[in-house]
């Protein structure tokens, strides 16, 4: 594996063969994400990344993961710790080759009233397995995970997100957005779990999917496991076309209909691109590619 940080930071980073860690101090606000990539071998051994934030800290990590057209497969292991008080934003992007098998396994921890927000937006690989879990270990902790996953021509994505409240008093909402064109398929699953300390969480997901072509598969199973009482959990799901009645109102505008498609597509994943509204470059990197 080769690391590069894209942007030189004070943070202490360190990186030893296919193992990366990044480390935040108690107590410091880092203005400027960090921004690393990680750029895949031929090696079977996976990447692994841990990222910790002390307690109070506040930071922004940015992962993007890379590798050529021949790489053949890639596992990544990621684990976060966020400690007590902390926030922390971690982006992932994943444009990797179409030819490539990827696996993710991603596991964060938060502490007491600590917030934690997870963003993955994966559009590369050919077959891929992913999972987010999250588990706050604490009170008055905010969990708010959003994943944007696209797929092309005969691309198969599965992903598996799962957030467990331990304690009381919990928080957050989650988001999952899904594209399928041509002949490719998608599917997710979303679990929010609270355990019988987890009084008075409040927590939502949200699986929202959208199909662009009559081959194209998804499936969204959002799921609740509740331990508790005196709780607020909601769910929901849909998979749905482009909208005709607004493609013609578009047209009537004088907007081509590949450019009016554009928009709709667009405006469908703002729910995760907006999020990236501090990072103009990755996020417009990231409309291109819809």
């Amino acid at each position: 594996m080769h690391l590069t940080p894209l942007k030189p930071s004070s943070i202490h980073i360190l990186c030893q063969g296919q193992e990366a860690l990044v480390r935040v101090p108690a107590g410091m606000v880092v203005e400027s994400p960090i921004e690393l990539g990680l750029e895949a071998s031929n090696s079977e051994a996976p990447i692994s990344l841990r990222i910790e934030v002390g307690k109070g800290s506040k930071a922004t990590v940015v992962v993007r993961l890379e590798g050529d057209a021949h790489l053949k497969s890639l596992e990544f292991k990621q684990t976060i710790v966020a400690e007590e008080g902390s926030q922390l934003r971690v982006v992932e992007f994943q444009a990797l080759s179409t030819s490539t098998t990827f696996i993710a396994h991603r596991d964060s921890e938060a502490k007491k009233e600590a917030s934690l927000e997870n963003i993955v937006i994966q559009i590369g690989g050919q077959t891929t397995e992913g999972t987010l879990n999250q588990k706050a270990n604490g009170s008055e902790v905010k969990l708010n995970p959003a994943i944007f996953i696209l797929a092309k021509t005969t691309q198969r994505h599965r992903f598996n997100l799962n957030n467990f409240f331990a304690q009381e008093m919990g928080g957050g909402n989650s988001t999952i957005k899904c594209i399928a064109q041509d002949q490719s398929s998608i599917e997710t699953l979303g679990t929010i779990g609270i355990g019988r300390h987890g009084t008075g969480t409040e927590s939502g997901l949200r699986m929202d999917s959208l199909l662009l072509s009559r081959e194209a598969r998804i499936a969204a199973t959002p799921a609740l496991e509740i331990g508790t009482n005196d709780v607020k959990v909601g769910h929901g799901a849909s998979v749905s076309n482009l909208n005709e009645e607004n493609m013609f109102y578009l047209a009537s505008r004088g907007i081509a209909p590949d450019e009016a498609r554009r928009m709709m597509v667009r405006g469908f994943v703002s729910d995760v691109t907006d999020r990236l509204n501090d990072l103009p470059e990755l996020r417009d990197e990231i409309l291109s590619l819809i």
